[in-house]
Parts: C-alpha cells; sequence; structure tokens
C-alpha cells in the first residue's frame, strides 16, 4: 500500500513477525477463542527498534479484532508510542 500510494514517510515494515503457527481464525467459535488463539504468536525481529513510533496496521478484513489487538500490543511493548489500525472490510457489519 505504501509503495502504491508513493507517500514519502510510509515504509513497509516487516519487521513484525508471526513465531509460531497459529489455527485458522474463521474455525475460531468465539471472540475469547481468537484472542486465544493468537496470544503470543508475534514478536518484533531481534533490535529492531519502535521507540516512540507511530504504526498503522494495514488489515484486509476486521472480524473480532483478536490478531489486530494482539499486533498492537506487541508493538506497544515493542516502545511503539501508538499504533492505528486500516482495515478494508469489517465483517459482522449489518448495513441498511
Amino acid at each position: 500500500m505504501a509503495r502504491k500510494l508513493k507517500h514519502p514517510t510510509a515504509k513497509i515494515n516487516t519487521d513484525l513477525v508471526r513465531i509460531r503457527r497459529t489455527k485458522s481464525q474463521p474455525a475460531m467459535a468465539s471472540p475469547a477463542a481468537r484472542a486465544r488463539n493468537v496470544a503470543g504468536a508475534f514478536a518484533v525481529r531481534y533490535r529492531h527498534n519502535f521507540t516512540g513510533r507511530k504504526i498503522c496496521l494495514v488489515d484486509d478484513i476486521k472480524t473480532t479484532g483478536a490478531t489486530l489487538n494482539e499486533c498492537a500490543k506487541t508493538l506497544k511493548q515493542a516502545g511503539a508510542s501508538k499504533v492505528f489500525a486500516l482495515v478494508l472490510a469489517v465483517a459482522g457489519q449489518n448495513v441498511s
């Protein structure tokens, strides 16, 4: 997305990584099960400094927010000052 927008300060960052396999989230019955599934599943690469940085996570779809929340938590623990999320769609929304 950063490349497509040609934003001068946007950077594609692969320093937040999944460190263990998780079950497919659609198979999870409840928001609590989804949160347990991804708990501790992400980490920041060794020696990458997020201190004071503002981070925007980009995701295709948000269902319960478990994955976004876990990623944000990991980034905050690594020193990020703010973590925002941009999602294309939100599941389960009733549109009239």
